[in-house]
């Protein structure tokens, strides 16, 4: 995992003070609860008669923020500066706290400790309560992850959830035995909240209802062009159809709505025949099952939205970019573990990773591995789609990675950790016949609940085609799939097969005659497309038909294509690779190093 000793945290000396910001490493933090930095305050907290000398008492404490660096001023409502407002938040270190109140500590202790989701956690400065930690994925969804984790965390007890707040206080304790897991994993799990409805008046048709329900719809018909507008009011209707049925929006007022746009901007259709479009529109959207409901809204959105101009970018946006970049606040990239292979292929976000090799030389083996590195090192969640390969062997070889070591060579313990890891940190979509379109639909699934940074979509040949054309297939696939990553701000890794031709290429003479060479990157299937699209665009070879064990169980990486390499990244001159060799379940270099420490199991707590 990341270094997550190094977070900072925002500490103020007392509850009064609010515009004396120190910023300290999340380890000093913990350093100072662990060693009793505030014994004697804590004391008089836990000693105190009654709840007003409790509260006063309290108030002395030192108040830690532990969800990041709180260092950008602002005028409170007296007028005074202060940094404890959430928009003072600068920097989001991916840290909730959790607060159980008027609870025994010794049995909520004995259950967080056992919790791999659980950084740290300590008896609250009244002795009848604890404070704990927990790392979330994506610090942009603060809150849906907070409701996540009260739901997954309320098992033990109730939750206090005011701390769902960014700029959530947590007064300083004491507790020498405080909890504190370094290695705890990351939580991905997210929990959107139904927005409320609204009130609204348009035309004094609409009381309370789902404003935001009737924009698009709206925005379908008002965007409408010339010869489409009558199928276009349809499909504005069916979309209609589905909100009606959920209750969003009386059918009467949605009725009412659409006549009076479609009439403005079709003023010479009868109204007859506009009533008529509508009340077919709406009856299909009242039958249409939830999943092609649900598929017609999102392509309905993503086309039209709220503004007709969105298509256009942002120029101020964009110009800030580049100007933040010119100065040197460049996009970060992530280690592979090996520093050979980080100067060609560092990890970036999001990217679209097209990898091509022959039929049974370890593409998936290869590609399973980065994706559980990422996850180890930098607690990366991902979605697996392996069409040609068995879920439970893909889990099997990718607890091996995390554990540096063959399953059959596990203790139980360990079996059991390792394939929580891998369950916890991966989905799994079911191998099956399926378009492009709609493994993104059933990403989109996976991504609404939880936060997601890695896709493995194993081999892109297995897809169902659509059309008659493989070329313009391919070629909107992946456009496509680019796209997807941009939007949903998620790496693909492709695994793509080679030619035929590509894999009857031989070696003429030299060590490896006789044995298929290693292919390039013209070597895929319909490879200019995805020479075209990929930001990364590696090959992978095995000579598995060689003499030398050693030499069957390595695999060459080789670079072919880096879009940007200003922000990190090179391609393999010719003739070069990187090698990677597998032994003990993993893979090692050449130098026999691995990648990364094998992910360690939580000491065992004693009886």
């Amino acid at each position: 995992m990341s270094n997550i000793k190094n977070a900072q945290v925002t500490i103020f000396s007392n509850l009064k003070d609010i515009a004396s910001p120190h910023v300290i490493s999340l380890e000093k933090a913990l350093e100072r609860i662990e060693s009793g930095v505030s014994m004697e305050k804590v004391r008089k907290v836990r000693q105190a008669k009654d709840k007003k000398e409790k509260t006063e008492a309290k108030a002395n404490l030192p108040c830690i923020m532990f969800s990041g660096v709180f260092d950008t001023p602002l005028k409170n409502k007296h007028g005074n500066t202060t940094y404890r407002e959430k928009d003072c938040l600068t920097k989001h270190n991916g840290i909730v706290v959790l607060d159980y109140d008027n609870v025994p500590p010794e049995t909520i202790m004995e259950e967080l400790c056992a919790d791999n989701y659980v950084l740290a956690a300590w008896v609250s400065p009244s002795g009848n309560g604890v404070k704990a930690l927990v790392r979330i994925e994506d610090v942009d969804r603060h809150e849906a992850h907070y409701n996540a984790v009260i739901a997954h965390f309320s098992r033990y007890g109730e939750v206090d959830k005011s701390n769902r707040n960014v700029n959530r206080i947590t007064y300083e304790s004491w507790d020498a035995e405080i909890h504190i897991n370094w290695e705890s994993w990351i939580f991905s799990n997210v929990l959107e909240e139904e927005k409320k409805k609204i009130e609204n008046s348009v035309g004094g048709l609409i009381t309370t209802y789902h404003y935001d329900k009737v924009k698009v719809p709206v925005a379908m018909i008002r965007n409408s062009k010339t010869g489409e507008r009558n199928n276009t009011l349809v499909k504005a209707a069916t979309l209609a159809g589905g909100y009606i049925k959920s209750g969003y929006v009386p059918r009467e007022i949605f009725e009412s709505i659409l006549q009076v746009e479609y009439q403005q901007v079709n003023p010479d259709e009868s109204l007859d025949d506009t009533v008529r479009a509508i009340h077919n529109g709406i009856e299909h959207g009242l039958t249409m099952p939830i999943y092609d409901f649900e598929r017609e809204e999102k392509i309905a959105i993503e086309k039209y939205g709220e503004n007709p101009y969105a298509f256009l970018e942002d120029k101020d946006k964009e110009g800030l970019r580049l100007y933040k970049w010119y100065l040197g606040d460049r996009a970060e990239t992530w280690s592979t573990g090996w520093k050979d292979l980080d100067n060609f292929m560092p990890w970036k976000h999001p990217q679209l990773h097209v990898h091509v090799g022959h039929d049974n030389v370890g593409k998936t083996f290869t590609s399973a591995y980065f994706m559980v590195q990422a996850a180890v090192m930098h607690g990366w969640h991902g979605v697996v789609l392996a069409i040609e390969n068995q879920t439970w062997a893909m889990i099997r070889d990718m607890m091996s990675f995390a554990a540096g070591k063959r399953v059959m060579d596990m203790t139980k313990r360990e079996f059991v950790f390792y394939k929580d890891f891998i369950t916890s940190y991966f989905d799994f979509v079911a191998p099956d016949s399926y378009t492009v379109q709609e493994i993104m639909d059933m990403f989109d699934g996976v991504i609404a609940k939880k936060s997601i940074r890695n896709i493995l979509i194993d081999p892109y040949n297995s897809l169902a085609r659509t059309g008659n054309s493989a070329y313009a297939h391919d070629v909107d696939a992946g456009a496509k799939l680019l796209l997807y990553t941009r939007s949903r701000e998620v790496n693909i890794w492709l695994n793509v097969h080679t030619t035929s031709y590509a894999r009857r290429s031989t070696h003429e003479d030299g060590e490896y005659a006789g044995l298929v060479k290693m292919p390039n990157k013209g070597d895929v299937e319909m490879g200019s497309v995805w020479q075209n699209k990929a930001d990364y665009f590696t090959v992978g070879h095995r000579y598995i038909k060689h003499e030398s064990p050693r030499i069957r169980s390595t695999t060459l990486l080789s670079v072919e294509k880096v879009k940007d390499r200003e922000t990190g990244g090179s391609i393999h001159p010719y003739d070069e690779n990187f090698a990677m060799r597998l032994e003990s379940g993993t893979f090692v270099n050449q130098e026999g190093e691995r990648a990364f420490k094998p992910l360690a199991l939580p000491n065992k707590k004693e009886a």
